[in-house]
C-alpha cells in the first residue's frame, strides 16, 4: 500500500519546490517526485490528479546507461545557454567516470563512483579536483530531480579538498607593458592586453570583435552568459590604436610557452613561473586595488557574483594596505 504526503525537502537550503513523498508500507521504501511548483496549491492539485492517474504506482525500471544520462546533461546545459567554456568543463569533469558509462545508472553504487572518480582525478590540485567533483553531483542531481530515475545521489561519496588560499603574484603595469612588447604577434599583444586592461577571461578576450566596442566601452557576455560593459582604459585604447583596430582571434593558437617567452625575455628566467593568461586578469585587479581604487569598483570591474569573492581573492593586497591606512586618522584634516 502506498502512502503519499506533500512535503518540501530543502526548504531549510530556500528551496521551496514541493514534492510528492511516496511512502511504501510493505517496503518501507520512501520516494520523493518534485511536483515541480513553489505554489502549494498548485502541488495539492497535481497530488490529487497524479493519485487518480495512478502515477505514483512502481513502474518496470528504466535502465538507462551513465553515458546517456550525462549526454543528456549536457544537453540540457546547452539549452541553458552555458558559455562554451562551461559546457567544456562539464564535459571534461563528467568524463572522469568514462569507465561507467556503460552500466545503468540504477546499478552504480557511491564506492564505484569514488573509485572511478578517484582513479581519474586523485592526481589534481584541490580546486580543480572539486570543479569536477561539483559537476558529477550536479549531474546525478539532475538524474534525481529533473529526469527522476534515481533516488539517491552515488556521489555524495565524493568531498571536497580543502583549498589553501595562497597568494598569487601579478604584474605590475610597466611589467605589462615590458611583456607585451614581445608578444609573437599583434593578435597576441591586443588578446593580452584586452587581458590586462579590462580584466576579460582568456574565452572572453578571445570572442572579442570591432563592434563589441562602442561609445568609449566594451561589451562581454561573460561567465554565466551575463552580459556587462567595461570602460576603456587610455592602456588599452592606446593598444587598440596601435592594432590599428583590426584583429583576428578566430584561428590565433594560445599556447603558455609564447606567453612564457615573451616574459622570459622582458623579465628575467625566474619570472616565468606561474606565468599564464589568468595572470593578466589578476594583475587588473591587483593593480586597481594598489592603485587604491574602492574595492565595490574592483568587484564589478571584475563582474564577481559578489563582493565576497573579490575580498577572498585579494585580501592579502588589501592588509597591506592597512598600515598606511591607520596612519590616515593621524593626518592633519582640512576645514
Amino acid at each position: 500500500m502506498l502512502r503519499v504526503s506533500l512535503c518540501q525537502r530543502n526548504k531549510s537550503k530556500g528551496i521551496m519546490i514541493w514534492y510528492a513523498r511516496v511512502f511504501d508500507t510493505e517496503t518501507k521504501e520512501i520516494r520523493y517526485i518534485s511536483l515541480k511548483t513553489h505554489k502549494k496549491t498548485e502541488a495539492q492539485d497535481l497530488l490529487h490528479s497524479m493519485q487518480q492517474e495512478r502515477a505514483f504506482e512502481k513502474k518496470p525500471r528504466e535502465d538507462i546507461l551513465l553515458g546517456k544520462v550525462f549526454d543528456m546533461y549536457l544537453q540540457y546545459l546547452e539549452k541553458k545557454d552555458c558559455s562554451n567554456h562551461s559546457l567544456t568543463t562539464a564535459k571534461t569533469s563528467l568524463a572522469s567516470l568514462k569507465s561507467l558509462f556503460n552500466k545503468p545508472i540504477n546499478d552504480i553504487t557511491k564506492k564505484e563512483v569514488l573509485e572511478a572518480f578517484n582513479e581519474s582525478c586523485s592526481h589534481l590540485k584541490n580546486s580543480s579536483y572539486n570543479t569536477k567533483k561539483n559537476y558529477v553531483k550536479t549531474a546525478f542531481k539532475f538524474a534525481i530531480d529533473t529526469l527522476e530515475i534515481i533516488q539517491v545521489n552515488p556521489a555524495n561519496s565524493l568531498k571536497s579538498r580543502k583549498v589553501i588560499s595562497q597568494e598569487r603574484n601579478f604584474w605590475t603595469p610597466l611589467e605589462i607593458d615590458k611583456i607585451l612588447k614581445f608578444a609573437p604577434t599583434y593578435n597576441h599583444r591586443l588578446l593580452w592586453a584586452f587581458m590586462a586592461f579590462a580584466g576579460l577571461r582568456i574565452h572572453e578576450a578571445l570572442s572579442v570583435k570591432k563592434e563589441d566596442i562602442k561609445e568609449g566601452f566594451l561589451y562581454v557576455v561573460g561567465k554565466g552568459k551575463k552580459a556587462a560593459k567595461i570602460p576603456i582604459s587610455s592602456k588599452l585604447d592606446y593598444e587598440l590604436q596601435l592594432a590599428k583596430w583590426t584583429w583576428d582571434f578566430s584561428n590565433l593558437t594560445v599556447k603558455s610557452n609564447q606567453l612564457k617567452k615573451a616574459v622570459r625575455i622582458a623579465l628575467g628566467v625566474k619570472e616565468t613561473k606561474g606565468a599564464n593568461n589568468h595572470r593578466f586578469r589578476h594583475s587588473f585587479a591587483s593593480n586597481l586595488i594598489r592603485a587604491g581604487v574602492n574595492i565595490k569598483s574592483v568587484q564589478k570591474l571584475m563582474r564577481h557574483s559578489n563582493i565576497t569573492m573579490t575580498l577572498q581573492i585579494y585580501s592579502h593586497l588589501l592588509e597591506d594596505d592597512l598600515k598606511k591606512d591607520i596612519e590616515k586618522m593621524f593626518s592633519p584634516i582640512d576645514n
